[in-house]
């Protein structure tokens, strides 16, 4: 996963119904660490619908849709 990717953000436990299911296309900024870990969650900077937005996990999953 690298920046200029088509990704799709989605809550990691969809498959279990505590809500509405969210799910977004975007093009991928960029990646950080949480921490200096090199096991440490990750932030997704997203370009979505005109606008950056923030995903972090474990509250949300970023997969490959397209490679740049």
């Amino acid at each position: 996963m690298r920046a200029g990717d088509l990704v799709r953000i989605h809550d990691p436990d969809e498959h279990k119904i505590d809500g509405t299911p969210y799910s977004v296309l975007g093009i991928l900024i960029n990646i950080r660490q949480k921490t200096f870990n090199a096991n440490a969650h990750r932030i997704f900077t997203v370009y979505i619908e005109g606008e950056q937005r923030v995903f972090d996990e474990p509250f949300w999953a970023a997969t490959v849709i397209s490679s740049a």
